[in-house]
């Protein structure tokens, strides 16, 4: 047994170096910053300039 250095878990095995829901909550997170990323990339300076002010 292992123990998850995210949540302190004991688990059978590790994944990329932590258990395996720990490892799906931070593939998650990533995927969902990926995407947020690649959008803000997809907009114009003029749609980024919009969307500073209105915040």
């Amino acid at each position: 047994m292992e123990d998850c250095p995210q949540c302190g878990e004991k688990t059978e095995a590790l994944h990329e170096g932590y258990c395996k829901p720990c490892r799906d909550e931070n593939q998650r997170a990533l995927d969902e910053h990926n995407a947020r990323f690649n959008w803000w990339n997809s907009l114009t300076d003029r749609d980024r300039d919009k969307l500073i002010r209105r915040a």
